[in-house]
C-alpha cells in the first residue's frame, strides 16, 4: 500500500524538485491573495480617514490627515515588504533579508525624492538616496543569484502587457517566448539537468 505524503506548505530540505520554489503553489496563492486584500483594505481605510479629516477642524483634523497619510503609505509598504521577504524565503531559507533590503531601498529612494519627506533626512538625504540605490541594485542582483542557485524559472520581460519573455533559466510554455536556458539538443518537455 502506497502512502501519500501530506501536502505541507513548505517542502522538506532536499525534497524540493529541481526548478521549484520552496513553498507550494497553494501557499503562494493564499499569501498573494491575503496581501492584496490587506493592501486594499488598509489603503481604503487611509483614504476614508483622509476624507474624514476634512470634516474635522483644527489640530485634530491635521492629526487625522497625517495619520491617514501614514496609513496609506503603510498599506502599500507593509504588504510589499512581507511579499518580498516571502519571495526570498521561497527561493532559499534565510534569503528573506534580500527582499527586506529591496523594499527598504525603494522606501529610502522614494522618501528622499519626495519633497514632503526629504526634510526628515536633513543633511543625510544624499547618503540615504545612494543607500537606497545601492540596496535596490544589490538586492536585485541578490535575487537573481539566489534564484539561479535554486534553479527556479527566471526571465526578463518588457513592462508591456503581452510582451514576450526571454527565459534565462527554465523553459516557457508560451508561444513567442525565447528560451535561453534550454540546452542545445533538448526537446520541449524534456528536463534540462546539468
Amino acid at each position: 500500500m502506497k502512502q501519500s505524503r501530506p501536502t505541507g506548505s513548505v517542502a522538506r530540505p532536499g525534497d524540493r524538485p529541481e526548478g521549484r520554489y520552496r513553498f507550494s503553489d497553494r501557499f503562494i496563492k493564499r499569501w498573494t491573495a491575503i496581501l492584496l486584500v490587506a493592501m486594499g483594505v488598509i489603503v481604503v481605510a487611509g483614504f476614508v480617514m483622509g476624507f474624514l479629516s476634512d470634516e474635522v477642524s483644527g489640530e485634530a483634523g491635521e492629526t487625522l490627515a497625517n495619520a491617514a497619510i501614514a496609513v496609506v503609505v503603510a498599506g502599500f509598504v507593509l504588504p510589499l515588504m512581507v511579499a518580498a521577504i516571502l519571495g526570498g524565503e521561497a527561493l532559499k531559507p534565510g534569503a528573506g533579508f534580500i527582499g527586506f533590503g529591496l523594499i527598504l531601498g525603494v522606501l529610502l529612494l522614494a522618501t528622499t525624492l519626495a519633497e514632503a519627506t526629504r526634510g526628515f533626512y536633513g543633511s543625510w538625504a544624499p547618503a540615504a538616496f545612494w543607500a537606497g540605490v545601492v540596496l535596490i541594485v544589490g538586492c536585485g542582483i541578490g535575487f537573481w543569484l539566489v534564484g539561479f542557485a535554486a534553479k527556479v524559472p527566471m526571465w526578463l520581460q518588457l513592462p508591456f502587457l503581452g510582451s514576450p519573455r526571454v527565459y534565462t533559466q527554465g523553459e516557457s510554455e508560451r508561444p513567442g517566448d525565447a528560451n535561453l536556458g534550454r540546452k542545445r539538443g533538448a526537446r520541449r518537455g524534456e528536463g534540462t539537468r546539468g
